[in-house]
């Protein structure tokens, strides 16, 4: 898995993906987020094992860019879809005056309830009245 957070630029994803592709690698599934000026790429990336070394080493070098490479293997990554039962499934919107904690409030009430977060977006757009 590589994750990579940096300064947003045009050809970002292209230069990591061709660090991938010259290691003789394939992207698989990957989310990427804008998050004002910064850039964040998180890529499941198949690679001969011989060559995470090489291709960490590279991405190092790309301008403006942290990125860490996660070894994995294939249990690792299938096992959080297959222990997981779906018994809810739902969307939280929560509007209202910002406020320091409040990310870790709602989260902490929701695993304390058993439900996990696969996706989640925050923002600091003015709340009305707020």
């Amino acid at each position: 898995i590589i994750n990579a957070v940096g300064t947003d630029r045009l050809g970002i994803v292209h230069d990591m993906t061709k660090e991938v592709i010259d290691a003789g690698g394939n992207v698989g599934a990957s989310q990427a987020a804008k998050l004002g000026k910064y850039f964040s790429l998180m890529m499941l990336v198949d690679l001969p094992i011989n060559k995470v070394d090489s291709l960490t080493e590279n991405l190092q070098t790309l301008k403006d860019l942290n990125a860490s490479v996660c070894k994995t293997d294939d249990d690792a990554i299938a096992l959080p879809y297959s222990t997981y039962k779906i018994g809810y499934k739902g969307r939280l919107t929560l509007e209202g005056a910002d406020n320091p904690g409040i990310v870790h409030k709602v989260t902490h009430i929701l695993s304390n309830n058993g439900l996990n977060i696969d996706t989640m977006e925050t923002s600091d757009e003015p709340a009305p009245h707020g």
